[in-house]
Parts: structure tokens; sequence; C-alpha cells
């Protein structure tokens, strides 16, 4: 019988860490980066906008490497580590912005490096937190979707803080940088509330001596991945989450040029934290009903009706000019979105055929999704920069704007892209979606005759454990 108070409130403490790593990572990418890249790229900015997240996006395809090693030392050494990492990060965005004035390309390769560090960390420390969240599911996988939706519960939590900080409270601009100061505050935080409540290591401390190479290791872990029938599931899962997140890498790196270019918001970065909030409030409202939902009627169903339901939203914003219309749809998007995430994660703790080595699988997950952002956020920024670039700025494509503040004027300059462009890009990623459901549908009896198979053997195992454990 697992220690309901390691295996719910240490780990529960623990995950609460995934509410940090949300806040310096959704605000960032959706605001942070595309404002300060239209200070430093004005010409460009959509293109290394695309880059630097693609590129972000791409550090994560090391969650295996990473997976193995937290297998083989435990949880804690590496969240630690993780932690750490991100807090040197932050310093190098803080050291860029603060030398863009007296060296615009020394400032901007901090920044970069700095992204890039942050991203190293947040690897280190999701593949940590996805591991803890399959132990814990292990434990009870009965309630494998309510554990879920409480890690979705936190990390959207942080995003809404961050969306609110980026676009509100803390603005960035040339001359505002009060939102990385406020985030190093909040990460310094958090790191110590980290080392008080992180939990011993659910594995053992020493790893195994392997007889083989790293590399022959590497190739054997791809061949069952691949061709394995055990594995089955995972690849379908991988394969799905991997389309889920093309069709987000589009949208989060393109969603405020395109508020800016085609619709007719006043204030662009404003109408995009509110954007985000509301998305966000559809998510919150969704978390918790999302778990209980995949527990009552299957996951695979209830990712497949958020995937059509967000390649609706992705198939008319394109179409739209009026703002309040677009937020119109932005709840329902929103809601999807959890539904999908709680019930996708719940779906890849099913799948995972080794409880030797979940954080391996795990970090399996997270890579293949990371390569699928990382390829929207890159395509997208390289079509609409060769299909989508008009021969208009910001300020001319908005006559009744007016750029008359000192910190919008590179923001003004930037060149504006075209209506046909964002289709081209929007409605790829609506394909994405459909089809990144419609491949779990062979596999969902599959799915939950193995949980169902779970949670009898655990019952047996384990007689005292009932669903008031969990709580």
């Amino acid at each position: 019988m697992p220690d309901k108070d390691i295996g719910l409130c240490r780990v529960t403490a623990v995950l609460l860490y995934n509410l940090v790593l949300q806040f310096i990572s959704n605000g960032f990418n959706a605001i942070v980066i595309p404002t300060e890249l239209s200070i430093w790229k004005p010409s460009q900015t959509a293109l290394y906008s695309g880059l630097m997240i693609g590129m972000g996006s791409t550090i994560l395809a090391t969650s295996p490497i990473v997976g193995h090693y937290v297998d083989a030392f435990g949880r804690r050494p590496v969240i630690i580590l993780g932690a750490f990492i991100v807090s040197c990060g932050e310093a190098l965005l803080i050291m860029g912005v603060y030398t863009r004035n007296a060296s615009s390309d020394f400032g901007f390769t901090l920044y970069f490096s700095g992204y890039l560090v942050t991203q190293v960390g947040t690897v280190l420390m999701s593949t940590c937190f996805n591991a803890l969240v399959a132990d814990l599911s292990s434990d009870y996988p009965h309630k494998a979707g309510k554990i879920s939706a409480i890690y979705g519960l936190y990390g959207l939590t942080g995003a809404t803080f961050s969306y609110v900080a980026a676009g509100f409270i803390f603005p960035v601009s040339n001359s505002n940088h009060l939102f990385y100061w406020f985030a190093a505050a909040v990460t310094t935080f958090a790191n110590i509330a980290l080392l008080l409540s992180v939990p011993p290591s659910p594995t053992k401390d020493k790893p195994e001596q392997a007889s083989e190479s790293g590399l022959r290791r590497c190739g054997v872990v791809c061949s069952l991945w691949l061709c394995s029938d055990d594995y089955l599931p995972w690849r379908r899962v991988v394969i799905s989450r991997a389309l889920y997140f093309f069709g987000g890498g589009v949208f989060g790196a393109l969603i405020l040029f395109f508020i800016y270019d085609c619709t007719d918001s006043a204030d662009p970065e404003s109408t995009m934290g509110i954007t985000a909030v509301i998305s966000l409030t559809g998510s919150l409202i969704a978390a918790y009903p999302a778990g209980v939902l995949a527990d009552r009627f299957g996951s695979v169903i209830c990712v497949f009706l958020a995937g059509i339901l967000m390649a609706l939203v992705f198939t008319a914003i394109p179409l739209l000019y009026n703002i309040n219309t677009i937020l119109f749809f932005i709840p329902f998007y929103g809601m999807a979105q959890q539904v999908y995430n709680v019930a996708d994660l719940s779906m890849i703790t099913a799948a995972l055929p080794d409880p030797e080595k979940r954080a391996r699988d795990m970090g399996g997950w997270v890579a293949v999704d990371s390569i699928g952002g990382a390829l929207g956020s890159t395509l997208a920024g390289l079509i609409i920069t060769l299909v989508g670039k008009s021969d208009k700025t910001v300020s001319e494509n908005h006559d009744d704007k007016f750029f008359d503040d000192t910190d919008d004027d590179a923001v003004a300059s930037r060149i504006a892209y075209t209506r046909h462009g964002y289709a081209m890009v929007f409605w790829p990623a609506a394909g994405a979606l459909l089809l990144g459901s419609l491949i779990l549908w062979p596999i969902r009896h599959r799915l939950e005759h193995k949980k169902d198979a779970q949670d009898d053997e655990d019952k047996k195992t384990s007689p005292l454990i009932t669903d008031t454990d969990f709580y």
C-alpha cells in the first residue's frame, strides 16, 4: 500500500513547482519573446521568434537521456540541479536586456543564451515531475485522471499569473524590465520551498552498471520504442502529442502578431493578455471535470473530442477580424486544450509498459512532443516570412492607432503579415490536431483494458486501498 504522506502530500508540494515552470514559460513564449524581438529584429520578428522558441523546444528532446539518469540516480538530485540551472538562465536574460542599448548584438547573444539555459533547467525538472506523476498514477490507477488534473491545475495557475504579469502588471518594453526581476524572485522563493519538500527517491540510490555502451543502449531503447508491440499504445500517444504540440507551436508563435496585423484591437499586448486569461480560465474550469470524465468515459474519447474542437477554432481564427468575436471562441479552445492535456497525461501513464523505466519513457513522451512544438513554431515563422509578408509596417497597417510612446517605435516599425499568410499556417495546424485525435481511436480499448487490469491487480495486492485513500 503506498504511503499517503509521501505519495500525495509531499509529491503534491513538489508538483507545485510546475506552477513556477509554467510561469516562466507560457507568458514568456507568447508575449515577452515576440515583444523583445520586435525591438531587436523588427524586419524579421516572426522568423527569429519562431527559431528561438523552436530551439528552446528542441532542447526538450533530450528528455529520454535525462529520464535514464532520473531512473538511475533518483528524482531529488536532478530536480535540484534543474532549479539551479533555471536560476542561472534567468540571470543571463536580465543581463541581456540591460546591455541591449550599450551593445545590441552582445545583449541579444546573452538573451538568447539565457533562454536556452532556462530551457535546459526546465527539461531536467519537467522530466522529474512527469516521472513523479507516473509514480503516483501507478499507486492509484483508478484516480489517474484526477491526479493528472491536479498536476494541470498547478501549471494552469502559473500560466495565468505569467500572462497577467507579462501583459498587464509588468509589460515588457525597451525600458521596462520588471517582469524579469519578478520572475527571478518567484523562482528563488520556489527553489527554497523545493529544497524543503522534495521527496526521497522512489528508485535505488545507485545506478545500474550497464555492460553495453551508451550508444548501444540508446539503440536498444529506440528499437523498443519503434518496434515493440508492448510500446504500440505508447507510440500512438506520443505521436498524437507531437501533432498537438505542432498546432500549439504555431498558435503560440504567431497569435500576438495576428492580433496586431489582422484584428481591430486598439491595444494588442493587453488584448493578448486578455486572450490568454480567458483561455486559461476555460482551462481552469475544465481541469478537474476533465479528470473525472477521463476516468469515467475513457481518455481516448476525451482527447478525440477535444482535438476536433481545437481544430475548429484554429480553422475559424484566420477568417475573423473583430477581436470580440475571436474572444468568444477562446474559452472553448482553453477548455478543449485542458481536456486534451489531462486525458493525454492519463493515457501516457496507462501506456507505460515498464514500471522500472517510467522516467525514461516519460522522457521520450516529452521529447517527441517538444519536437512537434519546435517544428510548429519554426515552420510557422519560416512560412509566414516567405508567403505572408506585406509591404506595410504595423503602424501603417493600423491607421487608427498611435505609436507615440518611444518604447513602441520598434514594434510599430515591424513588418506586418497578411491574413493569407496566417491562414497558410493556422489551417495546417488544425489538420495536425485532427490527425492527432484520429490515430488514437484504434487503441482506445487496449488502453482502457490495461488500466482496468492494473487497477484490479492493485486491489488484489493492496486490498486496503480505497477511493478515500487518494484524498
